[in-house]
């Protein structure tokens, strides 16, 4: 071998191994680089000074809270603002129990009925695994029980609300679809309900809501784009009802509330292509059915003999329905009978009832109230190539979309004004006394 043979091989080791050591350090710098300002694009706070705020139940008949701070915060008395506590630095637990004279703070007895945790920097809070914006409020109620409250901008507030409503993965126009409507329900539920300790609740009975935890880069991106937008119907502000599925027709609101406008009347959804709640079936004894009116308080004897559809509305969903025992006939409507089942089992009143045996069969269609905007159907209208303004005009005909601050300048919010003027103060409503 000779010195030129010897020579050129470790130099071409040395080449192959700088070549390795180069790729490993761009594959180690590539998440850095690229990461980072996704990861900055969902940690930045969506909402700007002068948001509107809402206020959301997190956490509600507790016997004791346990919240987590990150870094610095203050702790306030509700009410009068006065300082009760607070840190510069460092990861903080703060436990609080309810007790005759107010709350318990890490065992200290205090004699406030309402304490509110202010993070010097946003997101820095957590409830129960969650990870929240905005602040926190603690309220003592009547019963001795604690009541969780978040106080947050409202576009903070739907960047955490958008992945709880809808899955991952769902296209664009889907999920601004979806932003514009929660806005819109968020909103009119917030100034609606301003003399209440707050107008939103974290479940489905008002938007499921998940906070920064639930945040996503697709999610947060459907916010923005639509910052401020509402839905408004002859210059005002309404409740943007919607639903999982809607069966193949949506229903009109006048028949569940006292809201009788265009928007949320029922109108034709062939929409809802891959919708897992297209067709549902169960059953249930006849004589447990009689025992679940019993439960419920309603005067029905023995088991389920017959029944008697009285009324559907057009979109198909049973209106009123007469059930037949041993006793005196029993005559529910549609969401009665859900409420009788339970709305996870009887999805929608979109059914049709057959009996074999001591069985009685319920096959329907849709999931949800009915009313308003179908998310399934929204999915299938977005794979099918509308946007976002082509659905919500679909499921709320003749709505115009508008941001909300034009609607709030005009005084248009189809509301009382002092409703309105109390709401742009964002006073604290609740006297904080010791006969509470």
């Amino acid at each position: 071998m000779s010195l030129s043979t010897t020579g050129a091989v470790p130099d071409i080791i040395w080449r192959d191994m700088f070549h390795i050591f180069c790729t490993l350090c761009l594959l180690t710098m590539l998440p850095l680089s690229f990461a980072t300002p996704v990861y900055a694009m969902g940690s930045r706070p969506l909402s700007e000074p002068g948001d509107a705020q809402v206020k959301v139940a997190v956490a509600q008949g507790q016997e004791n809270v346990a919240l987590m701070v990150r870094g610095g915060y203050t702790l306030q008395a509700l009410g009068t603002g006065e300082a009760v506590a607070d840190s510069a630095q460092g990861m903080d637990v703060l436990s609080l129990t309810p007790h005759d004279s107010g709350l318990l703070l890490n065992g200290e007895r205090l004699g406030l009925f309402g304490l509110r945790l202010c993070p010097l920097k946003e997101g820095n809070l957590w409830v129960d695994g969650k990870r929240l914006r905005g602040n926190l409020c603690v309220l003592r109620e009547k019963d001795r029980t604690l009541t969780v409250i978040n106080e947050v901008g409202v576009e903070n507030y739907l960047a955490g609300v958008m992945r709880g409503e809808l899955p991952k993965g769902w296209p664009a126009a889907a999920y601004e679809a979806q932003a514009i409507a929660s806005r819109t329900f968020a909103l009119y539920r917030t100034v609606e309900r301003f003399d209440r300790d707050y107008a939103l609740t974290s479940d489905v009975s008002s938007q499921v809501y998940e906070g920064k935890s639930a945040e996503t880069w697709a999610s947060n991106k459907a916010v923005r784009k639509t910052a401020g937008k509402v839905l408004t119907w002859e210059g005002r502000i309404f409740p943007a009802f919607y639903h999982s599925d809607s069966g193949g027709h949506t229903q009109s609101a006048h028949h569940l509330w006292k809201v009788d406008i265009a928007p949320l009347a029922g109108v034709p959804s062939p929409y809802g292509e891959g919708s897992p709640y297209a067709h549902w079936e169960f059953s249930v004894k006849a004589a447990g059915l009689g025992w679940a009116f019993r439960q419920k308080g309603y005067a029905f004897q023995g088991g389920v003999e017959d029944w008697e559809i009285l009324d559907r509305d057009v979109s198909g969903r049973i209106q009123r329905i007469r059930f037949i025992g041993s006793g005196e006939p029993l005559t529910l409507s549609g969401a009665q009978l859900r409420e009788v089942l339970g709305v996870s089992r009887l999805r929608s009143t979109q059914v049709e009832l057959r009996k074999e045996g001591e069985l009685i069969f319920f096959a329907g269609s849709g999931w949800g109230h009915g009313v308003g905007m179908s998310q399934w159907g929204a999915y299938d209208m977005a794979n099918q190539g509308y946007s976002a303004e082509e659905i919500l005009a679909h499921y709320y005909p003749g709505a115009q979309i508008r941001d909300w601050r034009e609607v709030f300048e005009a005084g248009a919010w189809g509301i009382k004004e002092e409703q309105l003027e109390a709401w742009k103060g964002q006073q604290w409503v609740r006297p904080q006394s010791k006969t509470n």
